[in-house]
């Protein structure tokens, strides 16, 4: 056999290798089904992907977990001003109802001013004093706590005596009580007891910042 015939042999066969290749891949790509594909558009570029906030729906207002919190324009203690958490969206909100005659209440007051210290740009803590012996109060904040960033209030009263606030956001008569509300004005944590340590009140608040 000349080298010219076994040339040509060996093109014959890598012919009719390709060849079955070619219909084995087409057969093979029409067994699968349209939808695993997705169009291209043809544009290169890639979507932003939507920030934490584009997809967030404002939820009713109400006193409880994963509402809007009610909002109040109280009295300040100090001065003639009023504070109001609807002008404070876009930070966290720390409601402490007290009052200077809750022992309980005057223990646990270190920690918010604590927050209050250390978060002056994150955190707004409010601490709304009870009607119930408010002539007190500028005089124990002023003593005890000269200088601190926190926001001294009072509440207003309803018929009965009650404090309007402080029922307003679920009160039931047990001091101390504390709403923390997050940057979008919705409440994460509605606490009817004392807070024991600085590390407790800073984990609720650290869980109401990571909800921005």
């Amino acid at each position: 056999m000349t080298k010219q015939r076994i040339l040509q042999i060996v093109v014959i066969v890598l012919m009719v290798a390709l060849l079955t290749g070619a219909l084995v891949y087409y057969n093979a790509i029409d067994k699968i089904p349209t939808t695993d594909f997705e169009e291209d558009s043809g544009d290169d570029t890639t979507d932003t992907p939507p920030g934490p906030d584009d997809d967030f729906i404002q939820p009713p207002t109400g006193n409880t977990v994963g509402k809007t919190c009610i909002t109040y324009t109280m009295r300040n203690v100090f001065g003639s001003e009023t504070t109001n958490i609807s002008d404070l969206r876009g930070k966290v909100v720390v409601l402490n109802f007290w009052g200077t005659w809750c022992g309980p209440c005057k223990a646990e007051l270190p920690y918010f001013n604590q927050l209050a210290s250390e978060y002056p740009d994150d955190v707004a803590v409010i601490a709304v004093h009870t009607k119930y012996l408010e002539n007190t109060a500028e005089d124990y904040v002023t003593t005890t706590y000269p200088g601190s960033k926190m926001i001294w209030t009072f509440d207003d009263t309803l018929s009965g005596n009650v404090d309007k606030y402080y029922t307003r956001l679920g009160g039931v008569g047990t001091y101390p009580m504390t709403v923390i509300v997050d940057a979008r004005g919705v409440i994460t944590h509605h606490i009817v007891k004392s807070i024991h340590s600085y590390d407790e009140l800073k984990g609720y608040a650290l869980e109401a910042m990571a909800q921005e």
